[in-house]
């Protein structure tokens, strides 16, 4: 890492612990207070130790400025902030105290469940049948049922597909919170305001390729990053930097990044990607002398009122794009040249197949996005609450009210506090179950 770190930046090592020691700093303290809302005061000190410093690692400030205070290095720079996707924020909007995501990977490290992530689901699927649970499986839930009661709006279940009616005194939704809201309710109460106005994260599109070779060029984790040390043209160009009458440059990384958030076009010129090569790790992915290859190409979210030709061509194109600018990646890597001759198998994974097949409102994949106005307490809650419009035909909010809290309707996920990413979401799981625990069975 020392020498890593400093070949991209004589002598940036030192400014990298100090870097990494306001992170763990962050997350230390962050975790407790915010995340799992139990602040553990001793590691207050130490995070308030981030607001000094001439404001150097103040916990608020842009995370790209952050880092440009630190080093001269874009890659750098790039390298240490392309975690602020998962949180759906760029580098250049995201507070600096999601460095904690750098605390995480690279003091912690990431696991691997052994046979892959379906691995933890099925292990949780057996704790939960072994203490009584019963899971149904392909029965899609196509209406949560609402009745009038004395006390207010309560739920009374759930309506599947099939017309098969489950009576539930209590109902929680892990599916998108947006989605859930919008279209797992009755028009009289469903509500649109956090599918159509709340701000979402990204999209992405996942290849899943699967190779007739090994691809030892690859590790088990590997970002690809458009940054470099010199902008370009727009055309594509070297920029002349410093030149009189020299054309006005483009930052990639910055491009790479207002592309998917911003601009909301996508462009395979300017491209930052994740790629998973399990088969380091874990043998059982693939035959021996194969490789199985996950590559995550985030994209814009898809438009409010999905679907039509125009969305479909559009995501046709940006697959097309992708495809293409990641493998003419993988072919500059030395060892990789031939990489498309190996390819034998190809899954695509796209915007709208995430919000189809998985209710993801707009193909988000990481749920709300963390900027400030949705992050801790801002983040929509546990339970319902109420206060929106009634849709109507459309799905366009009426006049009316559509009602106030409904009782015993409750979430979790990605969404709703603390927000995604797995430890998140299982975290937010534990402490609504401690709710429901608390409220329905106070003693």
């Amino acid at each position: 890492m020392v020498e890593a770190i400093n070949r991209l930046e004589p002598g940036g090592f030192s400014r990298y612990q100090d870097y990494l020691e306001s992170a763990q700093n962050n997350l230390d303290f962050g975790l407790s207070a915010f995340i799992k809302e139990s602040p553990q005061w001793e590691y207050f000190p130490a995070f308030c130790r981030n607001l000094n410093l001439n404001a150097r690692f103040w916990p608020l400030a842009s995370h790209h400025r952050q880092l440009e205070g630190l080093f001269d290095s874009k890659k750098l720079q790039a390298a240490l902030s392309f975690q602020d996707l998962y949180v759906g924020l760029t580098p250049y909007e995201a507070p600096a105290v999601f460095s904690l995501l750098q605390a995480i990977e690279l003091n912690q490290g990431v696991f691997y469940p052994l046979g892959g992530f379906a691995q933890v689901s099925r292990e949780l699927l057996r704790l939960v049948e072994a203490n009584g649970v019963c899971c149904l499986f392909d029965s899609s839930v196509a209406e949560i049922l609402v009745e009038s009661a004395s006390t207010g709006l309560r739920t009374r279940g759930v309506r599947l597909q099939n017309h098969h009616v489950i009576p539930a005194d209590l109902v929680v939704s892990n599916v998108d919170l947006p989605y859930t809201n919008k279209y797992l309710f009755s028009r009289l109460h469903a509500q649109s305001k956090d599918h159509d106005t709340r701000g979402f994260s990204s999209s992405v599109i996942s290849f899943l390729w699967a190779f007739d070779r090994p691809l030892p060029s690859l590790r088990h984790h590997t970002t690809f990053l458009a940054a470099r040390e010199e902008e370009v043209e727009a055309e594509g160009g070297r920029k002349e930097g410093g030149r009189s009458g020299a054309k006005e440059g483009i930052d990639p990384a910055k491009a790479a990044w207002e592309a998917v958030f911003k601009d909301k076009r996508f462009d395979g010129r300017f491209l930052n990607f994740y790629v998973h090569a399990p088969a380091r790790t874990d043998t059982s992915v693939c035959p021996p002398g194969h490789d199985a290859v996950m590559v995550l190409v985030p994209c814009p979210v898809l438009g409010k009122e999905g679907g039509g030709q125009e969305e479909e061509e559009e995501e046709a194109r940006m697959i097309a794009d992708a495809r293409e600018a990641v493998l003419a990646r993988f072919e500059s890597v030395m060892g990789m040249e031939d990489v498309r001759d190996g390819l034998i198998h190809e899954r695509v994974i796209g915007p709208r197949e995430w919000r189809e097949k998985y209710s993801l409102s707009r193909g988000a994949v990481f749920g709300l996005k963390h900027d400030l106005g949705q992050l801790s307490v801002l983040r929509p809650g546990r339970k319902h609450v109420g206060g929106g419009k009634g849709l109507g035909e459309g799905g366009k909010e009426e006049g009316r009210e559509g009602g106030g809290a409904i009782e015993g309707m409750y979430y979790c996920g990605a969404s709703s506090r603390p927000g995604n990413g797995v430890p998140l979401v299982m975290v937010g799981a534990k402490l609504l179950s401690d709710m429901i625990l608390q409220e329905c069975f106070p003693e």
